[in-house]
């Protein structure tokens, strides 16, 4: 894979690097600094290069599901966020397992998962389900993710008054492609860390 050299190494930093190489010139020694950038033919511009084996092989269809994978995991954050559960339904095969159980809710099929979601979270009027490092694996029609969640949430505790707190997870998830493209098959979530969590969530201090 072929590039330019980025812009910050050969312009903006010129004076600093001037500094710390007292031989510098804009593309003098960058090379030697960076052997992945090599000079290519009598250009003064430096390109960058990998060796065979580093260079990238996904394929099309690879990018598209990866693609399709993520934005099924965050198309899943948006809904638990909308309080929308019932679209769940198009985010999850019909023989779908989640468990919700390592931080006290539910565990078991689609549809009781939903009955779950539309019961408790009345509790919760404001949620947020921020996904990052999202570790997903490509095998065919399947895959797997290992998947961050930033969860910050809050409750009515009182007339006027609101408790706020913070979990810190993964998603350990199955993905099967379907007629209907990605789906989730199934979704466990593993505890990371807690934070200010309120009196009814005492048992994650065990």
């Amino acid at each position: 894979m072929e590039g330019v050299i980025p812009s910050y190494l050969t312009k903006r930093n010129q004076t600093t690097l001037a500094f710390a190489l007292p031989d510098y010139h804009p593309h003098h020694r960058i090379s030697r600094i960076y052997p992945c950038y090599r000079r290519a033919g009598g250009d003064s511009k430096l390109t960058k290069s990998y060796p065979e084996d580093e260079r990238m092989t996904l394929s099309l269809q690879q990018i598209s599901d990866r693609i399709e994978i993520e934005d099924l995991i965050w198309h899943y954050s948006d809904i638990i966020d909308r309080k929308a559960f019932d679209e769940l339904r198009g985010v999850f095969t019909e023989d779908a397992f989640i468990d919700y159980s390592v931080f006290g809710g539910s565990k078991g099929n689609l549809e009781d998962t939903i009955k779950f979601l539309h019961e408790a979270m009345v509790a919760f009027p404001y949620t947020h389900h921020l996904n990052a490092n999202m570790q997903v694996k490509l095998d065919g029609d399947s895959a797997s993710g290992h998947i961050m969640c930033f969860n910050p949430q809050q409750m009515t505790v009182g007339e006027g008054e609101s408790h706020t707190w913070m979990l810190g997870l993964w998603y350990n998830d199955v993905y099967l492609r379907t007629a209907d493209g990605w789906r989730i098959k199934e979704r466990v979530e593993q505890r990371s860390w807690k934070f200010n969590t309120p009196e009814f969530m005492a048992f994650l201090d065990d």
